[in-house]
């Protein structure tokens, strides 16, 4: 009986995670978050590009379609290149259900790059993406021949996929080409490691710069119920744990936040974190010095902003 509950007890959060997850497309983004910290609402608005989307068969069962957002402008202009996002998707959250982030972010300058995966928490899709659209890179009568900064990939993972991307980042060889790395309520790593995801991950391996956001009251567990805290998909201490095993092995940048809106969701993360998200791979693959200020510097914006609570900021040497 106690193996039964225990099961139970693994699994319950996991139908809950999918139950959340499919809660329909995320919302356009400004209608969604509400906010007057300066940098968060100038990361909320569009950027100056015109985004564009490429769709192609991806030629496999899980992943069905790449699906690519980019500046329209790369079309033309040949010299440029562009940073890369690509994006590790939260359980049963295709990037046809993103598609508000991904627009978003490519306004901002960034070719971001998803597929239709359900289940991504091994990171086989994630590097799948990574190396189809560096193919692309170099096919010299692709719309994106030549036009990727190799030296500027970013990696984003919602729920399940904040463990697809840490696993893409520390378990196949092309890991080594990410340079930020920002996940979305990413899943716990007991819930991981268990016999229905089945993707366990370790953060002692990760030495490149990471943002954490969860919501402060995912499914009210952890603040209604606070008997069922061990239940929640992200809750605080496993952020915490995360951060700690980072820090054993690498003094890298380490910033974690949770949405203070306590009705906010699991699925709602996703547009709350968007402008943050956006400002992060702006500082770390742009160079935009501004957008760092956020979490940067004596009187960080994150820490002051009503909006976010249980911020903690490691800047690493």
């Amino acid at each position: 009986m106690k193996l039964i509950i225990k099961m139970i007890a693994l699994l319950l959060p996991v139908i809950l995670l999918f139950c959340g997850c499919n809660s329909g497309n995320i919302p356009e983004l400004k209608v969604h978050v509400k906010t007057k910290a300066p940098i968060e609402r100038a990361f909320l608005e569009p950027g100056s590009h015109q985004p564009k989307c490429h769709v192609e068969d991806a030629n496999d069962f899980k992943l069905k379609e790449y699906r690519v957002w980019y500046p329209e402008e790369l079309e033309k202009k040949k010299e440029k290149k562009y940073p890369l996002i690509i994006m590790c998707n939260g359980t049963g959250y295709r990037a046809t259900r993103l598609e508000p982030l991904f627009r978003h972010l490519a306004s901002w300058g960034f070719i971001v790059v998803g597929t239709e995966e359900e289940w991504s928490g091994k990171g086989r899709g994630t590097i799948l993406s990574l190396r189809y659209i560096l193919k692309h890179n170099q096919t010299p009568d692709s719309p994106f021949y030549d036009r990727i900064d190799m030296e500027r990939i970013g990696i984003a993972g919602h729920s399940q996929g904040g463990a697809g991307a840490i696993n893409a980042i520390t378990k196949f060889p092309e890991g080594k080409l990410f340079k930020a790395l920002f996940t979305i309520s990413g899943v716990r790593q007991q819930q991981a490691d268990s016999w229905i995801l089945r993707c366990p991950y370790n953060p002692k391996n990760l030495k490149i710069p990471i943002m954490m956001t969860a919501t402060s009251n995912p499914f009210g567990w952890d603040e209604v119920n606070p008997e069922r805290a061990h239940l929640a998909i992200c809750p605080l201490d496993s952020m915490h744990k995360n951060r700690d095993d980072i820090l054993k092995n690498c003094d890298t940048t380490v910033v974690i936040a949770r949405v203070a809106d306590k009705t906010k969701y699991h699925a709602d993360n996703l547009a709350m974190s968007a402008p943050y998200m956006t400002a992060w791979f702006a500082y770390w693959l742009q160079g935009n010095e501004e957008a760092g200020k956020f979490f940067l510097g004596d009187k960080p914006e994150l820490k002051n902003n009503p909006c976010w609570q249980d911020v903690d900021i490691h800047i690493g040497k």
